[in-house]
């Protein structure tokens, strides 16, 4: 029995690591190497070059590039300079759900954010709009250094101190009404 295809991708899904090779015969590519991580992909799948995905997405390579993107095209026949190889139809059929042209935009997360699959004239303008609008909205930076203790100085007296810690030795942890006890 063969294996079965995994079903098409949705939107919010994260995307699997994908390999494919490269239709000028360069290095496979990787969509989780180090090259490609952190920045959106715009993926455009098409039977061949001339398809409107692709050559739409190789036009505006440098406007998507230009915001922070890679652009990807994935052929079965090639004929695009970044093509990447679809020999089976496997990426086709698993970004693009098999019908017909597709283009896919997976953010800096490997989230799938968008999925077009009508409109094959107008894919790639929605996807790089989509892109450029997630370039405008401020980059995540790291959380500060936070103390891991607030140190509020001179809000008890001694005497209270002196207190809490004979309540806390005495008691440990267990709480005791306010009035009672020591």
């Amino acid at each position: 029995m063969a294996p079965q295809a995994p079903p098409p991708l949705d939107i919010g899904d994260i995307a699997p690591r994908f390999t494919f090779p490269r239709q000028d015969g360069g290095e496979p590519f990787d969509s989780q190497a180090d090259t490609v991580a952190g920045k959106p992909i715009i993926l455009a799948i098409a039977p061949d070059a001339a398809t409107a995905p692709v050559a739409q997405l190789l036009a505006a390579a440098g406007d998507i590039e230009a915001s922070g993107a890679h652009a990807i095209a994935m052929t079965r026949r090639g004929g695009a300079p970044v093509a990447l190889v679809d020999d089976g139809g496997q990426a086709s059929a698993f970004f693009a759900g098999g019908k017909g042209p597709g283009t896919v935009v997976i953010g800096r997360n490997g989230h799938v954010l968008a999925l077009y699959r009508d409109e094959p004239e107008t894919q790639i303008a929605r996807a790089l709009q989509l892109v450029q609008a997630l370039a405008a909205v401020a980059q995540p930076k790291p959380a500060e250094r936070q103390a891991p203790v607030l140190i509020v100085p001179n809000v008890f007296t001694p005497a209270d101190c002196k207190r809490l810690m004979t309540v806390y030795n005495m008691d440990g942890n267990v709480f005791v009404e306010p009035g009672h006890g020591v």
